[in-house]
């Protein structure tokens, strides 16, 4: 039985993001009420100024001054302490979003698909437009060529392989470079889609399963955090 890591990263605060408890704890009884594999749950909690109430199984990362690294520093540090751990497949998850029984869909064909090129992605409502937006899981997959902006699997929730995260790794525990070449010059708190594009140059590309979808509210807290 392959191991599963679901790395999630929430902030909870008055000034940026007074939801951060609501939607962590969202989250967190939505995975553990419906994903039926044997996982870990990281969870991420960068700079968090108010007390985040977590289940006993969250494994908590903690980062004391979020506008260092930002978002991406974050992600680096949940997906590699998942990768260190041995898990077998990495998703990483907004905290915004939260699980139904098509979570075990995505599991289910990341395990008979393991590929180390491919970053797997699902079904949302919570996107603004393109492949990815839909109301309800539908049948089969799409291929992203993740060449570009249009292409691209979308950040919100995203899965690799450790196979992929050894070879794709921009340093042995970062997979994120915050200064990649598309990352729109935000490295810090967006552009991580652009990774995805500038690895495309060496043979990834995405995965959409269509018969997983994942509900998303789509609140962006972080960007009041911007240029800091």
């Amino acid at each position: 039985m392959k191991k599963v890591g679901f790395v999630v990263t929430t902030h909870y605060s008055e000034e940026y993001r007074p939801q951060g408890n609501e939607f962590i704890g969202r989250f967190c009884k939505s995975l553990n009420d419906f994903c039926k594999f044997d996982f870990n749950l990281y969870v991420v909690d960068n700079a968090s100024v108010l007390d985040l109430v977590l289940p006993d199984n969250a494994i908590v990362l903690q980062v004391n001054d979020q506008t260092i690294n930002g978002i991406t520093g974050a992600w680096n540090l949940g997906i590699h302490k998942a990768y260190e751990d041995g898990c077998d497949i990495i998703i990483n998850c907004n905290d915004d979003l939260w699980f139904n029984n098509t979570i075990n869909k995505f599991i289910s064909f990341i395990y008979n698909n393991m590929s180390e090129d491919v970053i797997y992605s699902a079904l949302t409502n919570g996107v603004l437009g393109g492949s990815q937006k839909s109301l309800k899981p539908k049948f089969g997959k799409q291929i992203k060529e993740c060449k570009d902006a249009e292409t691209c699997i979308n950040g919100f929730f995203f899965a690799m392989t450790n196979r992929h995260y050894e070879k794709y790794q921009f340093t042995k525990d970062k997979y994120f470079n915050k200064d990649n070449k598309f990352n729109g010059g935000d490295g810090k708190w967006g552009g991580q889609e652009g990774q995805f594009i500038e690895n495309s140059e060496k043979g990834l590309f995405g995965i959409v399963v269509n018969e997983c979808f994942v509900p998303h509210t789509k609140l962006r807290g972080w960007t009041y955090l911007k240029g800091k």
